[in-house]
């Protein structure tokens, strides 16, 4: 692979700026690009683009954040106090 010079880096990086804004996942935009998902992601940062969760996405530290896919340590930590607290609650329906 040849490294981009800065015209094409720009012009890429306008292009991920632009399907990011229509809300196009980082992995259709790899691939429609020919590109490494890691690629867009350090794209997207370097021209400021939204993340690619959407705006009204849940908070970070949530099992709806979780479930959507982002595995950072406090979305997993609040999905497995959910599912023990599931556990339980179906522990206690199920004895006698």
């Amino acid at each position: 692979m040849s490294r981009s010079t800065k015209a094409e880096l720009a012009a890429r990086r306008a292009v991920v700026a632009d399907m990011a804004a229509e809300g196009v996942p980082d992995r259709l935009i790899a691939a429609r690009l020919g590109i490494h998902e890691r690629t867009v992601l350090r794209d997207r940062k370097a021209v400021g683009a939204e993340s690619r969760w959407a705006p009204d996405a849940p908070e970070h530290g949530t099992q709806a954040r979780y479930r959507q896919g982002c595995r950072c340590q406090p979305c997993r930590d609040d999905n497995a106090w959910a599912h023990r607290e599931w556990c339980a609650r179906n522990r206690a329906r199920s004895a006698p």
